[in-house]
């Protein structure tokens, strides 16, 4: 049985062509999510939250998530690192965490709150640059998900370096119920191996997109283009919120 694929804008609220992107996509049908940046561009935000209720009365089966953004705290962008993976962020995080706890875990706090402050309630949580997933974030992750009923969450298995730490995010997701899809999948990878590798797989597959009408940069519109020629055709598109509701 083929899989059920959730397309996930990432970096809504970060500029217009990026809002207006993943608006088109999902108009035609094509991107089932997306997750908003709250923080980056006020006039951006404004928009996508705009954006984001309208589809939401508009296209019921469409889910919108908080893309938790750390940035200004751990510096990827400053030192050139993805966070791909648990060794691609800067080494002394950790260090940062100490020092820094009480006012990132406030940052969160404002974080989880304005969305449903403009009218926008999360059905899942990703992070920007996976900050989510990082040892010391996630239990306050969790502990805000579970104050503001989020049950859906991003969870990609190769960021973590050892099976142990994986092990036990995956204790921490369990004892507060927290839901993963089965797989995920970064776009670009599809787009360089084929999409016949999902149907290799079985349940649901997150699918990490960057989309952008305008802009290139990470090949966004290389990826906007290849999900609106609808190259990911044919599988049954859920929402994170869809996902669970389906079990």
């Amino acid at each position: 049985m083929p899989p059920r694929i959730i397309v996930n804008g990432d970096d809504m609220g970060l500029s217009g062509s990026i809002n207006e992107s993943i608006a088109l996509l999902m108009r035609q049908g094509l991107m089932s999510s997306a997750s908003i940046l709250v923080k980056r561009d006020a006039e951006a935000f404004r928009d996508a939250t705009a954006k984001a209720r309208a589809l939401a009365a508009e296209l019921p089966g469409v889910g919108f998530g908080l893309h938790l953004d750390l940035d200004r705290y751990f510096l990827f962008d400053e030192h050139g690192r993805y966070g791909a993976a648990e060794e691609d962020i800067v080494p002394w995080y950790r260090d940062i965490w100490s020092r820094e706890e009480e006012a990132i875990v406030a940052d969160m706090e404002r974080q989880f709150a304005t969305l449903p402050g403009a009218g926008i309630f999360p059905d899942h949580v990703d992070g920007h640059h996976n900050a989510h997933l990082f040892p010391p974030v996630l239990p306050e992750v969790l502990r805000l998900m579970e104050r503001y009923s989020i049950s859906g969450m991003r969870f990609s298995p190769s960021f973590y370096r050892s099976d142990a730490t994986r092990g036990e995010a995956l204790v921490l997701l369990r004892r507060r119920n927290v839901r993963v899809p089965d797989h995920f999948i970064d776009l670009s990878r599809i787009m360089a191996e084929g999409r016949g590798m999902l149907d290799a797989l079985e349940g649901t597959v997150e699918i990490m997109a960057h989309t952008d009408t305008e802009d290139n940069a990470m090949g966004r519109v290389d990826q906007y283009r290849y999900l609106a020629e609808g190259n990911l055709g044919g599988y049954e598109a859920v929402s994170f919120r869809d996902r669970w509701a389906a079990d």
